[in-house]
């Protein structure tokens, strides 16, 4: 398993870190899926270690637009020749595809009426992304506060989609629920 974190790390990780430049093409088809993201559920401003202008809720609908989005994406790799590309862009090429796909798929296969996996799930992202934000101004605490109560209507959205997933069956293998029993324990104690 370490083996393959340590594969996924040179071969996904690293070419996007080392390489200067992707081919414009390939920036192009990078920069729409971010766009995608930010424009329909994913919050991704904490993650860029900047407050959030506005916290999207997730809905099924988001979710297909997603889907669509990523699609259409997927349609512009295809009809790329990476043969063409050099050998760092033919990486990126296929990286870029398979992630695309993976987010395809995790839309198509209903994994997002899941939301949460063996490390937790929307109910513990703050305590990853916290401590990238900023807070050095009062405009920062700010900015922090005012994202609390969109906050609350995310975490509510994220009980809706597992709500609909329970509807159809679709939940989380006992193992993993168990763990995030354990991993809800602090957040559920008031102290």
């Amino acid at each position: 398993q370490l083996l393959l974190i340590l594969w996924f790390f040179l071969t996904a990780v690293l070419p996007f870190q080392l390489q200067a430049q992707m081919h414009p093409d390939l920036e192009a088809v990078w920069q729409a899926t971010q766009e995608i993201q930010r424009q329909t559920h994913q919050n991704s401003g904490w993650w860029q270690g900047k407050h959030p202008e506005v916290i999207h809720a997730p809905t099924w609908r988001a979710f297909e637009q997603m889907e669509k989005g990523f699609g259409e994406q997927l349609q512009v790799l295809d009809e790329m020749d990476p043969e063409s590309f050099q050998r760092q862009d033919q990486i990126n090429w296929a990286i870029l595809k398979m992630k695309t796909l993976d987010e395809v798929s995790h839309i198509q296969y209903r994994q997002v009426l899941i939301p949460f996996n063996a490390e937790g799930g929307f109910f513990n992202e703050p305590a990853f992304f916290l401590s990238n934000l900023p807070f050095e101004t009062v405009a920062d605490y700010e900015a922090y506060l005012a994202w609390w109560p969109p906050f609350g209507e995310d975490l509510q959205a994220h009980q809706e989609l597992m709500r609909q997933g329970m509807a159809e069956g679709i939940v989380a293998p006992q193992l993993i629920v168990s763990n995030n029993l354990k991993l809800l324990q602090p957040w559920t104690q008031l102290e």
